[in-house]
């Protein structure tokens, strides 16, 4: 499954929309968790500001300019079940009192006992449940002064001497409350809590809605994401089917690039072309067998016509001499065919053995141009050679093959009384091999396959001649196991000219050490 396209598409797919999804989605629920807390904190330093602003009374002087009467009477202006904000509902009364700052006298005693909080404070601030939002005001000493709603436990007050100061705010969390601290009048501190469960509950809620949202768009997400893979790869099955209908009898298939996405049409060329290259091997080797066989046909029906009519009756010994002279004859032009066939089949698959050495190109031409001289002088046909030395690594037996098999093919398609030029020299570095004759010359369209084996640009004079058409494509074969190259040049009525380069390089054999594939 891992080595699927399209299941490799899906997992990335659904990897990355997983990621994308939950991290929007804890994105989103932290920003709200953070933003709700903020609006509580800010709620609860709001209601600590108003507390502590009313704390700050008028200075009470020891002796106010009304006398004692104006301290409250005993026992205070009435306290409601709320504790020590007022009377009743722990609101209102008479208006509030002035700071006391008489240091004989206690903290609690000091501070106003009668606060007017603006109308609507409590419920805005805390509703009508005390479990959700209290009030406490304590001394240095951590002694509650004055508090509303739930009790208060004074161990969770800050440590002594690290109660805020002046215009400092303090916030803090303690399980599902959130508190603020500021100093107040007289040394003492306000601390406003306020209880964030109800806020956990609601984003729990949130919490849920988001996993099943996430749920939704994943589903829908993978799903599509599974019909995307599937047309992403259905081009891939298209070709794959094309590909697959090719046969050796339907060679014409071919994958329309037209129908294949853009990103793959680059693939589709490279695979028709391909496909073109083994149609055109596959033709060449059907045409290479049935020339192969139409050759080795000939010797074989000449041999056994001439058995048959020799065995038909008695001979005489000078017939039957006859007879197994042109047995003989047959048989040999077998065996070269069949030796010809055999060193190119080498080279198709790269076995052509080679014995590289350093070798002068121009003594291997003096030699088989001396040797077909005599060749040459029965069709009154002249050799000039032009030699300098040529020195490159190289097997001499098969450069021999290939000089050799150059003139011959030069005195074959030459005119009687004809020339052949043959010239060696080092040019840009390659070792060059230059054979020209005067003859018939090659026509523009024959020189496209005069290296094609079984090729014969004049049919009945090849086979009169006893040429099999294998000649030049052996000679390609073996300059292009020494990584050279041959080209022709043509012109009817005036002659060819065949020139093959062979690189000099380092001088190093052991770059023939491995013959390499060749591509006849």
């Amino acid at each position: 499954m891992l080595r699927s396209i399209r299941w490799t598409l899906q997992l990335w797919h659904a990897a990355i929309l997983a990621l994308a999804v939950v991290g929007i989605g804890l994105t989103g629920y932290f920003t709200i968790q953070q933003a709700r807390y903020k609006e509580i904190d800010a709620e609860l330093i709001a209601a600590g500001q108003v507390l502590v602003s009313k704390l700050h009374g008028p200075v009470r002087p020891p002796d106010g300019p009304n006398g004692p009467n104006d301290r409250p009477p005993p026992g205070g202006y009435g306290r409601g079940p709320m504790n020590d904000f007022g009377p009743g509902d722990g609101f209102g009364g008479p208006p509030p009192e002035m700071l006391d700052r008489d240091p004989n006298r206690p903290l609690q005693d000091r501070l106003p006992r009668n606060i007017e909080l603006p109308p609507g404070f409590m419920q805005r601030y805390a509703g009508n449940d005390p479990s959700e939002r209290s009030f406490v005001i304590f001394s240095a000493d951590h002694t509650i002064i004055k508090s509303w709603g739930a009790p208060y436990d004074p161990i969770f007050f800050p440590p002594k001497g690290q109660e805020p100061k002046g215009d400092t705010v303090d916030t803090r969390t303690r399980g599902t409350f959130h508190e603020v601290l500021m100093a107040a009048p007289a040394h003492s501190t306000v601390l406003v809590s306020g209880s964030v469960q109800r806020v956990d509950n609601e984003l729990h809620q949130l919490l849920w809605h988001l996993i099943a949202a996430a749920a939704g768009v994943l589903t829908v997400g993978l799903t599509g994401g599974w019909l995307i893979s599937r047309t992403a790869v259905r081009p891939i099955g298209l070709m794959s089917a094309a590909a697959g209908s090719i046969s050796a009898t339907r060679w014409a298939q071919r994958i329309d690039a037209r129908r294949v996405p853009t990103e793959l049409r680059q693939l589709a060329s490279v695979l028709n072309a391909t496909f073109d290259r083994l149609e055109a091997a596959f033709m060449q080797q059907a045409r290479f067998t049935a020339d192969a066989s139409h050759e080795l046909r000939t010797p074989l029906a000449v041999i056994l016509s001439h058995t048959e009519l020799a065995l038909s009756r008695d001979r005489t010994p000078e017939e039957y001499r006859k007879t197994i002279d042109t047995c003989l004859a047959a048989a040999s032009r077998m065996k070269s065919l069949v030796e010809s066939l055999l060193l190119l089949s080498h080279a198709d698959v790269g076995e052509l053995a080679l014995q590289p050495c350093p070798m002068d190109l121009s003594d291997v031409v003096r030699e088989n141009a001396n040797m077909l001289t005599t060749l040459a002088g029965k069709r009154a046909i002249t050799i000039a050679t032009q030699l300098q030395n040529a020195t490159f690594i190289g097997d001499p037996a098969r450069i021999g093959q290939v000089v050799a098999n150059l003139i011959s093919n030069a005195i074959r398609y030459n005119r009687d009384g004809g020339s052949i030029s043959v010239s060696t020299e080092v040019i840009l570095g390659d070792a060059v091999l230059t054979v020209a004759d005067t003859g018939s010359g090659i026509s523009p369209d024959d020189q496209l396959h005069v290296f094609d084996r079984f090729f014969r640009a004049d049919k009945a004079r090849s086979r009169e001649a006893g040429g099999s058409g294998l000649g030049l494509a052996i000679v390609k074969s073996i300059i292009a196991a020494h990584n050279g190259t041959i080209e022709v040049q043509s012109e009817l009525g005036v002659g060819s000219t065949f020139i093959a380069r062979f690189p000099r390089g380092s001088m190093d054999t052991e770059a023939y050490a491995k013959p390499a594939r060749l591509e006849v």
